[in-house]
């Protein structure tokens, strides 16, 4: 292991070794402090910049820095985060912290040293100490980062909107179909939705209506929904707000800002900030294996269930489904899936008494709602081995 350092760039820091880079960064992903052997001769340089710049300077490849960036959009507190990048691998570890909800610290470590593990307490002491020192416990919610999601069947526009999105501090995930949006809808609370208005499917308008019903319905509020097109004249009646292709920043930026009156007012008028969650995860703060592996079962149990409604048009009407579809539940129950056993249980206690046309609509919800905890766990790293 490498000789511990004296001094850090903010202060005492003896027990981290001299060749750990350690950044502090904000919800926007913008680095806030920063100490260990960086590129620029002051580490205080490297303040108020993105840390996927700072990383590019630092030697990673752009694309590990942007597999960086995408697990640590979505960061649960008090969690730990582990990768190695690039050539020769560099061991990163990062984590969120429960009393500075947004800021998290990234460590980045030149190689895989087991010893190392017994001073990973000293970095993460240090990230507290620095958010203590800048007054960074507390957040106002108003200023959390935007969640936006970008709709378009061309992956490159979807990746290009996410990355403006990321420059303007938003959050953001994509979607490359109309039946995936309202997937990664039901998992996510959006307060900006970029919709192309050719999507294929149940078309932009009716995408948009279904986007803001499940909204207000399962977050409190609904999104702002905007309609992407080469030429805006063409989207009359389309989107509440029309925005050219490609994209710019400016526009986008203009937009976001609209977004972020409109979370405001709805805050300010009693707005519900979210209905029933995905999954609980802080009950599972002390057991984070065993929750990946009851993940991966729930996952494997529900994508079978679809498999099954997918194969057979009357399946919905056989015991067998009942009994699936009750092993689902009790699997949701355990995991504390709250919305994907609030389905399951709607549907086992009125499924009989449906018609054709009510059951179908129930299952498309359940289809929906499987999808949309898959999503979710990906999403929280809880499907990686």
């Amino acid at each position: 292991m490498s000789e511990p350092s004296k001094r850090d760039a903010t202060g005492q820091n003896e027990e981290l070794p001299v060749d750990w880079r350690l950044f502090l960064v904000d919800s926007r992903l913008k680095v806030v402090s920063a100490t260990g052997p960086l590129s620029a001769d002051d580490p205080s340089e490297v303040l108020g910049y993105d840390l996927a710049d700072v990383l590019e300077v630092e030697g990673l490849p752009l694309a590990d820095v942007g597999e960086l960036l995408v697990c640590l959009e979505d960061m649960p507190t008090e969690c730990e985060l582990r990768l190695r990048l690039g050539e020769p691998a560099i061991s990163i570890v990062a984590r969120g912290f429960e009393e500075s909800r947004g800021i998290c610290c990234v460590v980045l470590r030149p190689k895989a040293d087991p010893r190392s593990e017994k001073v990973l307490p000293a970095a993460w002491d240090w990230a507290v100490r620095s958010v203590r020192k800048m007054g960074l416990t507390k957040r106002d919610p108003s200023d959390a980062p935007l969640q936006i999601l970008v709709v378009d069947q061309n992956p490159e526009v979807v990746e290009f909107g996410r990355t403006l999105a990321r420059k303007l501090g938003c959050r953001s995930l994509g979607a490359s179909s109309a039946g995936e949006a309202l997937a990664q809808a039901k998992a996510n609370c959006f307060d900006l939705v970029l919709v192309d208005h050719l999507i294929p499917g149940v078309g932009a308008q009716v995408l948009e209506s279904l986007l803001i019903e499940r909204g207000e319905r399962d977050w409190g509020r609904a999104p702002l929904v905007a309609a992407m097109a080469s030429d805006v004249t063409k989207l009359s009646g389309s989107g509440q707000i029309a925005i050219e292709k490609p994209i710019s920043m400016g526009e986008l930026g203009e937009v976001v800002q609209i977004a972020k009156r409109q979370r405001k007012e709805t805050a300010e008028q009693g707005g519900a900030s979210g209905g029933l969650p995905v999954l609980d995860i802080g009950a599972w703060k002390d057991d984070l294996p065993l929750l990946r592996r009851l993940s991966k079962a729930l996952v494997a149990q529900g994508a079978e269930l679809s498999l099954k409604l997918g194969e057979s048009t009357v399946f919905s009407e056989k015991s067998q489904f009942l009994e699936d579809l009750k092993s689902l539940k009790n699997g949701a129950d355990i995991l504390r899936a709250r919305r994907l056993s609030a389905i399951c249980g709607e549907i086992l206690d009125s499924v009989l008494l449906l018609g054709r046309k009510a059951r179908v609509a129930k299952l498309d919800n359940l289809l929906i709602e499987i999808e949309g905890f898959r999503l979710f766990a990906a999403g929280q790293g809880l499907l990686r081995d």
